[in-house]
């Protein structure tokens, strides 16, 4: 069952992989102007900053 999951999913990583290659290219290309997040696009900024402060105090 996991076999098929895997087979089943690969080509939407795959494609989710090239478009976000593509985002990177992009804004490397346009010096940030293009797709400004791209690089924060899969993290969860909020949880990151609560947790900083909360180191802080």
């Amino acid at each position: 069952m996991s076999q098929n999951e895997t087979s089943a999913n690969a080509p939407s990583t795959i494609a989710r992989k090239l478009g976000r290659l593509f985002r990177f290219l992009m804004f490397l290309l346009t010096a940030g102007w293009a797709y400004p997040h791209v690089c924060t696009e899969d993290m969860d900024l909020t949880k990151i900053q609560d947790e900083h402060m909360r180191g802080k105090t």
